[in-house]
């Protein structure tokens, strides 16, 4: 990445020349500019239909809507042995005895390109004819490559799993348990032969036929416009800087004008030159309190631009909001709209996500629908500090988030805004009483001078929703080692989710702090469980205090004052004409009182 400042930089592009093999080279686009301003919708994304089984035209087409490609003619060979032997004849997917239902393939081909230059953009996607027995299923598509991902989602359709890359004999790329239905090449080409090798195991769902025949499919797109198509996502922030993800429809530079409005300055330029994925630290003067920023993908002389976007930093008083489970699904596009523009109105400075952000996070295509084109201006004007559930590590979550720690991935961190401490937790690893984890959160609350400390973790430690019925490892390790260690210094709450309900209990001070489950944001709301009740100590009879909510959508709304932060659980309706606060149903209130003196 290219970092200069502080003046706006102009980069002189010139468009390559060449013809591809096989691709007729597309004529250049007309300029686009995506413009929109702070106070304005969000720039138009490309438009899909959101049920899953429409977008089948357009991914066979393209890898992303609106992106221009052409097929590249490859001569492929196939193996069934995992590589060590190759045919000209396809095979079939796995056969459907296999209770596994797992197979070795591996597919190589060999295409040529008359001028590498003119290639902007390359993708694979293994192609599966499927039998008139196949059962219905949420995958659609045909094969998809992958690396890893939840493959159980996928019903029937066959996957790549673990898929192996190699482009001209290097390694391809590919994110973490992430489902492709077009598997981006990041690996560059070379002018005449180039191979192109995949390797991996063929799932088909055990109880559906075998897909008749498994074979491969290579697109190539010349230089265009590449729209932002995920994000912009704001992140970590503070005194002098904020961050900023991305995903870009081809592999592109990306560069970011910020202008300080509260005190005027000098714009800031950052180009990311990082291909498709974005991550980019934003250098502003300390001291400033409203900034705009704009994105600009540019491939050769084509230009795409989303923003301006207003980003408020925190002062000493300041709003945030925690919010979870929002499960992004087709059927809540204009659900997660609703919220988002009612989050927005209420101007927070931050957002906690207590996670479950995808009911499918591993779908790499379903997001920009599902998640980002409805989340638009909320996640880019607003930074999001997230604690991942299990299901939120796969996809493209990771690369979304910059989060407060110091490499930005990891999900233990601790950060200080104004008179408040946030800590965040991932209880998916390992917290023992003796552990490093564990002695690193202690370290944390006792240096912390901060008047209120509000720690994020997806499980909570007493709840009485439907997912605790059984006492889980993430669970009992809050419960018995993360809750006391939070009482021992004083602080406010432990805020989580993964139980789609709301729920507010007092532990006695040697448990721990208040517990606040708020998993209810977003797609699924549920009752309570009475088994789960009855492991929760602190519900509703039984312990000080006890406030909940269950089948009722809602998000929590935090005022931080010089000595208090008052909290509010408001009712997320269906309504959309509810979008002033002021006209939410109120759940519950707590004010949560200055700390003491350290012990």
């Amino acid at each position: 990445m290219k970092l200069l400042v502080p003046t706006t930089v102009r980069l002189a592009c010139v468009l390559l020349p060449g013809v591809i093999a096989g691709l007729a080279v597309m004529s250049p686009m007309a300029r686009a500019a995506e413009i929109d301003d702070a106070s304005a919708p969000d720039s138009p994304r490309p438009q899909i239909d959101g049920a899953a089984e429409n977008w089948r035209a357009d991914i066979d087409l393209a890898p992303s809507p609106g992106l221009k490609t052409r097929p590249i003619v490859v001569k492929w060979e196939y193996s069934t042995d995992g590589g060590t032997t190759f045919t000209g004849r396809p095979a079939a997917g796995a056969p459907p005895n296999m209770k596994t239902g797992m197979a070795p393939r591996a597919f190589r081909g060999t295409f040529d390109i008359d001028d590498p230059k003119a290639v902007a953009g390359l993708w694979v996607r293994i192609v599966a004819q499927q039998t008139a027995q196949s059962k219905p299923s949420i995958c659609t598509g045909d094969l998809t490559a992958a690396s890893g991902g939840y493959w159980k989602d996928l019903g029937h359709c066959p996957t790549l799993l673990n898929a192996r890359v190699l482009l001209n004999g290097r390694p391809v790329p590919t994110k973490r348990d992430t489902l492709y239905f077009w598997l981006p090449l990041e690996a560059p080409l070379t002018r005449g032969k180039n191979t192109i090798e995949l390797s991996g195991d063929c799932y088909t769902f055990w109880e559906s036929p075998a897909a008749e025949a498994v074979t491969a499919r290579l697109v190539a797109a010349a230089p265009q416009p590449a729209s932002i198509y995920s994000g912009p996502q704001l992140g970590d922030f503070g005194d002098g800087y904020f961050t900023v993800a991305c995903r870009t429809q081809l592999p592109a530079d990306v560069v970011l004008e910020a202008r300080p409005l509260e005190p005027a300055g000098q714009s800031v330029t950052v180009i990311s030159t990082n291909k498709i994925w974005h991550r980019i630290k934003v250098p502003v003067p300390p001291g400033t309190r409203t900034v705009t920023y704009t994105l600009k993908s540019r491939v050769g002389p084509h230009e795409t631009s989303r923003g301006p976007f207003a980003l408020s930093f925190p002062g000493k008083e300041f709003r945030f909001i925690a919010m979870g489970n929002l499960m992004a699904h087709s059927s809540t596009v204009e659900r997660l709209k609703l919220l988002a523009s009612r989050v927005v109105a209420a101007k927070p400075a931050l957002i906690l996500n207590t996670g479950n952000i995808s009911e499918h996070g591993s779908w790499d295509y379903a997001w920009e629908r599902r998640f980002f084109e409805p989340a638009g201006k909320m996640v880019a004007s607003i930074p999001t500090f997230l604690t991942p559930r299990h299901d939120d590590l796969a996809g493209i979550v990771q690369e979304m988030h910059c989060t407060p720690a110091p490499d930005m991935y990891s999900h233990n961190w601790s950060k200080a805004v104004g008179p408040v401490r946030f800590i965040g937790l991932n209880s998916l690893q390992s917290w023992k009483p003796d552990g490093q984890n564990t002695k690193w959160l202690e370290k944390e609350l006792s240096d912390s001078r901060e008047k209120f400390i509000f720690a994020l973790s997806a499980y909570p430690a007493f709840s009485s929703g439907n997912h605790s019925k059984k006492l889980f490892p993430g669970m009992i390790q809050s419960r018995d080692v993360i809750m006391p260690l939070l009482a021992k210094y004083q602080a406010s709450a432990l805020i989580s989710g993964s139980d789609p309900d709301y729920e507010r209990c007092e532990p006695t001070p040697d448990k721990g702090c208040t517990q606040i489950v708020i998993g209810c944001s977003g797609k699924d709301v549920h009752r309570f469980s009475g088994p789960a009740i009855e492991l929760n100590p602190f519900s509703k009879g039984k312990g000080r205090d006890w406030a909940g909510a269950e089948q009722t959508r809602a998000i929590l709304i935090f005022d931080v004052k010089e000595n208090s932060v008052e909290m509010r659980c408001v009712e997320m309706s269906d309504d959309p004409r509810q979008i002033d606060e002021k006209e939410f149903r109120i759940i519950d209130r707590k004010t949560f009182q200055a700390r003491r003196e350290k012990p």
